[in-house]
């Protein structure tokens, strides 16, 4: 090789953002880090999901939970989707903007 990318999740301390009213949310919430995609189809199949954020680790879940999932909205402030992109997620991939509350 003559480039060697180690990719080993920097970000091992999640972080995950104040978002006023979530104390009132009766849904389900998980960070990235705790994902599980051997529960993808038991927890999203037929459901509504909000994905916070549009990097690397929101768009690798999206694309898994596209087979199972109704529908994905990303919230993030720079996302632009164009209808290739749109074509990874069976179409079912929304983008709602940052959430405020």
């Amino acid at each position: 090789f003559d480039k060697c990318v180690i990719c080993n999740g920097h970000y091992s301390k999640p972080f995950t953002p104040v978002v006023p009213g979530v104390h009132t949310y009766t849904g389900r919430s998980l960070h990235s880090i705790d994902y599980d995609s051997y529960t993808t189809r038991q927890l999203y199949g037929g459901k509504r999901v909000l994905l916070l954020g549009a990097r690397s680790s929101a768009m690798d879940i999206a694309r898994e939970i596209a087979a199972v999932a109704s529908s994905i909205y990303v919230s993030d402030r720079s996302l632009h989707l164009s209808d290739s992109v749109q074509q990874h997620y069976d179409g079912k991939l929304s983008h709602v903007g940052a959430v405020t509350c």
